[in-house]
Formats: structure tokens, C-alpha cells, sequence
């Protein structure tokens, strides 16, 4: 079973916190970090619900499909790569 609103969006500020940090603060000083970790939250989401359904409807058992489509959905919105190999774009996000 995917994890709560709450769960992802706590580790989606750690995790840009930590190795986004230029792009947090930026975030943070224009007052729209939370507004664009919520927004990755909530778009992460939907798309991990639909890939979780699609892999339960191929015969995954829950584990097993909570875990592909986390794997495929939060390294492209919530667990980004690191700022070196990022920040060319951040500011288009």
C-alpha cells in the first residue's frame, strides 16, 4: 500500500533540503517551497496510484506493486538527482 500525503511530503522536503539546498532556499525565500513540495506530493501521487493499479491488475502482490511505482514515479518529481546534476533547470519547475 502506497504511504499517506503526509509521508511523502515529509520525505520530499528532506530529501530537497538536503541535496537541493540551493533550490530550497531559493524556494523558501520566495515563499513557495511547501507550495512546490505539495505539488510534487500530490502529482507523485496520482501517477504512483495509477501505476499501482496497473501493476495489482498484472498480478503484483501489494509489495511488489507499491514498490515498482515508487520506484518509477518519486526519482522524477520527490528524489531528484543532487543539485550538480539538476539546477540547470530548477528554475522552470
Amino acid at each position: 500500500m502506497l504511504r499517506t500525503e503526509e509521508e511523502y511530503l515529509e520525505l520530499a522536503k528532506k530529501h530537497w533540503e538536503t541535496y537541493l539546498p540551493k533550490v530550497s532556499r531559493a524556494w523558501k525565500k520566495k515563499g513557495i517551497f511547501d507550495e512546490k513540495m505539495k505539488d510534487r506530493v500530490k502529482r507523485s501521487m496520482k501517477a504512483m496510484k495509477s501505476e499501482y493499479d496497473n501493476q495489482i491488475e498484472q498480478g503484483l502482490s501489494d509489495l511488489l506493486a507499491t514498490s515498482v511505482a515508487e520506484n518509477t514515479i518519486l526519482p522524477e518529481w520527490i528524489l531528484v538527482p543532487e543539485e550538480s546534476d539538476w539546477e540547470k533547470n530548477w528554475d522552470k519547475t
